[in-house]
């Protein structure tokens, strides 16, 4: 039986990053797993025009959805991306650019560029507005495709966070100047509210629930899809080069990679969950991350490293119960910290969280602790964190009355550092 290389397999996760996305949008393609989180139309252009030197028919389909839903993408969008991406990308995107505008003459895209001789296929339906992980269009139906939709799609979805107006200028991909000019509309229309906090001012938005009934479902999460493409692109173009085979070249070579995506790990949250340059296995360590992160950003959260922990939630109509797939070691049962005080002179008989309004919280706080354990970090006590609530609802309570499901140590880890990194802020590192 043959195995795939990692280079195939970093490949083909970067692929299905990038087909997920767009047959939620309504691309003629396959759904490798249903997204819930929130899709950010011109982060995902750039990166699948970059993506097309590797799948035609994902660049010809993205094509084909654009030249058909043009006036719901953001031109002003694509140039701000655009000014900072690098020379290979810059060139894929001003070829794609130029080929739409073969198509659509009249559309305000970037110029520059060589289109290409293609035929459109035709197959692009248009996208399901009413979806919650497609806030962000059905907010440019509403409010037009401007800096104002993206100012309220951000607001909406955070909106426990008071932003700045430099870092609503860099979330939304529009000029300062300009994210400070809508603020202050918004502000003045009572809609959205400033506080001064040290030097700078802080928005939030003044009535977020009746914006929330007015625009319809809002997606839990919204990825900084930006930073992640350019984390899977440095990765999978260096995947997808000869590996060397000295092992202190393999070695430099990984360290070269994660210096180069050392600032969009650290704004996302994942920088310390990286391996560390120094440690002897340092090259199977950096590949086992790099694969188990882009097959979470795919949407998979099950064991992706034979040398990782797994583990299984099983539900029934009595309630829950959990067990510990560790590579080597015979499963063993989930218990709750404070069982080991309450049962330590007679040991529970049995595993099952019975209590369905708080129990789940707490077993989905354990999965964590235990997977951030694994590596020697600790997380705060259990205090009915917002990312413990979220996981419960996504992935706990939608299971089905005896149904199972499995989390990898990766995926738990890498699932709420991104959401604690949200919450708290941007974190880079000097």
């Amino acid at each position: 039986m043959q195995t795939n290389s990692y280079s195939d397999i970093v490949g083909e996760r970067g692929r299905d990053i990038a087909w997920t996305q767009w047959t939620e949008l309504g691309v003629s393609g396959w759904r490798e797993a249903p997204l819930v989180d929130g899709i950010d139309l011109e982060a995902l252009i750039m990166f699948t025009a970059w993506m097309g030197a590797r799948d035609n028919r994902l660049w010809l389909e993205c094509l084909d959805w654009c030249v058909q839903n043009q006036r719901l993408i953001s031109a002003t969008r694509l140039r701000r991306f655009l000014k900072n991406a690098d020379p290979e990308s810059s060139d894929r995107f001003t070829e794609f650019s130029a080929t739409l505008r073969s198509f659509v003459p009249k559309a305000n895209w970037p110029l520059g560029g060589t289109p290409r001789q293609v035929r459109l296929s035709g197959k692009s339906r248009a996208p399901r507005l009413e979806l919650a992980l497609l806030l962000q269009l059905r907010m440019r139906a509403l409010f037009g495709v401007s800096a104002r939709s993206e100012v309220l799609r951000i607001l909406l979805i955070d909106r426990p966070r008071g932003w700045s107006g430099s870092e609503l200028a860099e979330e939304a991909g529009y000029a300062k100047v300009n994210l400070v000019a809508t603020l202050d509309l918004l502000a003045s229309a009572g809609h959205v509210r400033s506080e001064l906090t040290g030097t700078a001012f802080r928005y939030r938005l003044a009535r977020p629930q009746q914006l929330a009934d007015f625009v319809g479902p809002v997606p839990s999460f919204q990825p900084e899809w930006a930073e992640r493409f350019t984390v899977v692109r440095a990765i999978t173009q260096s995947a997808s080069n000869d590996p060397p085979t000295d092992p202190l070249a393999s070695a430099a070579d990984r360290v070269r990679i994660l210096d180069q995506i050392r600032d969009p790990l650290a704004r996302l949250g994942l920088f310390a969950l990286a391996p560390t340059p120094g440690q002897s296995d340092l090259g199977a360590r950096f590949d086992s991350f790099a694969t188990a992160l882009l097959n979470y950003w795919a949407g998979d959260h099950i064991r992706t490293d034979p040398t990782e922990v797994e583990y299984e939630v099983r539900r029934s109509q009595l309630g829950w119960e959990a067990i510990v797939r560790e590579p080597g070691r015979p499963e063993v049962p989930v218990t709750l910290p404070d069982w080991d005080d309450l049962y330590k002179e007679m040991p529970r008989s049995d595993y099952l969280i019975s209590d369905d309004s708080t129990g789940p919280l707490l077993l989905a706080h354990e999965l964590m602790r235990r997977a951030y354990r694994r590596i020697g970090m600790q997380l705060e006590p259990f205090q009915f964190q917002p990312e413990t609530i979220l996981f419960v609802q996504q992935h706990l309570r939608s299971m089905q009355i005896g149904s199972v499901s499995a989390f990898g140590e990766y995926f738990l880890r890498f699932w709420v550092a991104e959401r604690m990194s949200r919450r708290t802020g941007r974190r880079r590192i000097s």
